[in-house]
């Protein structure tokens, strides 16, 4: 689960910084929007989609905070969980009623599915809150279930990295569709 934590946080550089622009140094390669229209029709729709995937991710935080809380139960966890399904879910119902731009869903639909992802991954997760205070004490049909569900939830993590990857062809591609430029700023 911590390497999810880790990509929580990467999902949250990737989609807000992939959607809006991001900086970045060290010899890391940026993408920024340069705006070659007067029109912000794009940048709105951009910003919109940010907004929204967003409510979703920030609520993420409770989850991990309460996991990494020693004095948090299970009802804790699960509640954290619960209120990020329910952000998530109404993340994507906004998402969905979003007008196409110019019958373009491309960015659109893949942060979709970045966000149904999120939601596949924390539903798992909550199978897994009840065997967090036994692990030590599991019986061999517990222990075999354990299992499964880590290794469902490393192969959501896995897809999820996928998805995030897929999202920056993505945002290219829709950035050059709409008349703006992304280019590689120089090294500092």
């Amino acid at each position: 689960m911590k390497n999810f934590k880790i990509l929580a946080i990467l999902w949250v550089v990737l989609v807000a910084g992939t959607l809006a622009g991001c900086q970045k140094n060290n010899n890391n390669w940026d993408i920024i929007i340069e705006d070659i229209t007067t029109n912000d029709v794009v940048i709105n729709y951009n910003d919109n989609l940010v907004d929204l995937a967003s409510q979703c991710i920030v609520s993420e935080d409770a989850v991990w905070n309460a996991y990494n809380d020693e004095s948090a139960s299970a009802e804790d966890i699960q509640n954290a969980i619960s209120n990020t399904l329910n952000e998530c879910n109404s993340a994507i119902d906004s998402i969905e009623s979003l007008w196409w731009r110019d019958g373009d869903n491309s960015l659109q639909e893949w942060v979709l599915v970045i966000l149904r992802k999120d939601l596949e991954y924390y539903t798992k997760l909550s199978e897994l809150v009840p065997y967090l205070w036994i692990e030590d004490q599991l019986t061999e049909e517990q222990a075999t279930a354990y299992d499964a569900i880590v290794d469902e939830i490393e192969r959501i993590d896995s897809e999820l990295n996928e998805a995030n990857n897929n999202l920056i062809s993505i945002q290219e591609q829709f950035a050059v569709n709409h008349g703006y430029e992304l280019e590689q700023p120089d090294a500092e």
